[in-house]
């Protein structure tokens, strides 16, 4: 009896996973005729119709939802079985990331670490907002995503997520402006909100009401909200003077250590952001999770929360 052969399979896995031909093309390194042509001799030989056309896309039929569910988890024990005799170094493939704004600096370092462990893989890398990221991890757009505090139903839309650990954020103004606008009490929050406006991340960004509560748990009362989902445009708009924003201290850095940017009050401490590497439950593979091990282990975050450390110095 004639079978499958692993590349039949691994094409129509992917085709599913990325819901075009042209798509699965570009995945695998083939033309969209040889894709197309994989997929005839897979239909013949099983006798049955694996794909169906739904717009500008593609379905697996009955038949090929079957035969994807029985597959899948033989190949990923092929790539186990393979994986084992190869060392990190030796890994190779594609992977497509996303990743926010707010993570770039932390997560372009985390590349670099990875790209000199593993010189053969290769990114499809796109800076997206996590509503997206989840939206595309479950479609099987992506293969991993790189976000801050993901949404409570993660495990409900069959993503599975790891902590890379916390990145602290500070309230930062420009020296000029704090001295111009600051009352006579340092802790008098009031005098600098009732003044200049205040910029955040928008809504729906799951840090947006604790970094508010930061400052109304200190009895400030927000009169200018301005919201940016652009940290890094957040901050040039900060050091240019135009008020206080909520900036992470791996962005800020340079302009902190310069002294161009400084905290804008006293005991106001916004919580860290505690930052996620993710997949799709359903693209469980060896290198994937070997990409996610070697991530958190080479992760800039901090391991630990400094909002705890800061409670217990306090206490």
């Amino acid at each position: 009896m004639k079978i499958p052969s692993p590349i039949h399979i691994e094409t129509i896995c992917c085709i599913d996973r990325v819901k075009t031909f042209s798509a699965a093309a570009v995945h695998l390194h083939t033309t969209q005729s040889a894709i197309s042509a994989r997929v005839r001799d897979l239909e013949d030989l099983l006798g049955v119709q694996l794909f169906q056309r739904n717009g500008r896309t593609v379905e697996l039929t009955l038949e090929g939802r079957r035969f994807v569910d029985i597959t899948r988890p033989l190949m990923q024990q092929l790539e186990e079985a393979v994986s084992s005799f190869q060392d990190t170094a030796a890994m190779s493939g594609r992977i497509r990331i996303s990743a926010g704004n707010s993570s770039m600096i932390t997560v372009a370092r985390m590349l670099t670490d990875l790209q000199r462990i593993s010189p053969s893989i290769s990114y499809d890398f796109e800076v997206q907002h996590t509503n997206a990221m989840v939206r595309d991890l479950r479609l099987g757009r992506i293969d991993l995503a790189v976000f801050p505090t993901p949404t409570d139903n993660l495990e409900q839309q069959n993503i599975v997520s790891y902590s890379l650990g916390f990145e602290p954020v500070q309230w930062l103004i420009t020296p000029e402006l704090l001295k111009q606008h600051q009352g006579k009490d340092p802790d008098d929050i009031q005098a600098l909100l009732d003044k200049l406006p205040v910029w955040c991340l928008p809504r729906p960004a799951a840090h947006f009401e604790a970094a508010l509560d930061s400052l109304r748990s200190r009895g400030g009362v927000i009169k200018y909200l301005n919201t940016s989902n652009n940290l890094p445009a957040t901050m040039d708009i900060i050091a240019a003077g135009a008020g206080i924003g909520l900036l992470t201290n791996c962005l800020s850095a340079a302009h902190r250590k310069a002294g161009t940017l400084v905290p804008a009050f006293r005991n106001v401490h916004p919580p860290a952001i505690e930052f996620f590497i993710a997949r799709s439950r359903d693209r469980h593979s060896p290198m994937l999770q070997r990409f996610i091990d070697i991530a958190i282990k080479t992760s800039a975050f901090n391991a630990s929360n400094p909002d705890k450390k800061r409670k217990r110095d306090t206490s």
